[in-house]
């Protein structure tokens, strides 16, 4: 039976099967291509994850200055980053955050968690999905401090002094600045590592002089104690004690360097000296005369 002789029925079932047939084609196509995409993706994504190779020529990110110590609890680090997509940030050699160059520079807001020390460093990636890594920068080291110097400090100065300079010197916490302030008069010294600390003052006003103190420490934390450096400068005194001199004043400062104080002295009072060995060499003289003239007689 010719295709012109066939029925309706079976012209209905011919189409059928060929839209079957056809429809089998795409889908095994469709199948067949997702696979494939399905297998690139899995590739692309275990490349991704891979460990980056070293490639020596890329450009290595630099993290820009920070300083030493901070109190602040979010860290901005920034730096240049030419030559690559992404940079990778590693806190105490654990990476922190991906995050992706723009215009040669990159930047992330840390929000610290905890007090301590870090180490921070960066390097550099490139490609896709094989990626390849830059070298790692140098380490910046950042002191995380939010506690604040002890009001627990050990001052000693004299409560009165005849010049304008007196010193302040004691124990505050370590590597921490001391101020004394007074008006708009300001005077600072940072202690050492054991706390050791003294610091020059000046002064402008006779009569009591009042300083209040700041302590501050290397991360920027402040105290301010409740003690007081309270001095009296009395520049016509004439006493001794606490730090007021006499005729010492005319002795230079520098405690135990006799031999220029002694200088000073001899220097001072040499005419006198001359004087009365003159006089003491007259008296011997006329005494030898005496009896000379007694011996005579």
């Amino acid at each position: 039976m010719t295709a012109k002789n066939k029925t309706m029925s079976e012209k209905i079932v011919v189409k059928r099967r060929d839209h079957e047939m056809a429809s089998r084609i795409v889908g095994t196509i469709f199948i067949v291509v997702g696979v494939i995409l399905v297998g690139l993706g899995i590739y692309s994504f275990v490349t991704y994850k891979a460990e980056p190779e070293l490639d020596e020529s890329l450009m290595t990110p630099a993290l820009r200055e920070l300083s030493d110590s901070s109190n602040d609890k979010k860290i901005e680090l920034s730096g240049d980053a030419e030559g690559v997509d992404k940079v990778r940030i590693f806190l105490n050699d654990v990476l922190l955050e991906t995050v992706k160059a723009k215009d040669g520079e990159f930047e992330y807001v840390w929000e610290v968690e905890d007090e301590g020390i870090y180490s921070i460093s960066v390097d550099g990636l490139k490609g896709f999905p094989r990626q390849r890594k830059s070298k790692s920068s140098e380490t910046i080291f950042l002191t995380i401090d939010w506690t604040a110097p002890s009001s627990t400090i050990s001052l000693e100065y004299p409560t009165e002094v005849v010049k304008k300079a007196f010193l302040v010197q004691g124990t505050i916490d370590p590597n921490t600045t001391l101020f004394l302030k007074r008006g708009t008069q300001s005077f600072s010294a940072v202690s050492d590592s054991d706390g050791y600390v003294e610091v020059v003052v000046d002064l402008l006003d006779e009569g009591k002089n009042v300083f209040g103190l700041l302590l501050r420490d290397a991360a920027g934390n402040e105290t301010v104690p409740e003690e007081k450096v309270r001095i009296t400068y009395s520049p016509s005194a004439h006493i001794n004690g606490d730090g007021v001199q006499g005729v010492a004043d005319e002795i230079p400062e520098a405690a135990g360097n006799l031999e220029e104080a002694m200088q000073e002295v001899f220097g001072n009072n040499l005419m006198l000296y001359f004087g009365l060995i003159a006089i003491l060499a007259m008296v011997f003289t006329s005494v030898v005369l005496v009896k000379k003239q007694k011996e005579l007689v």
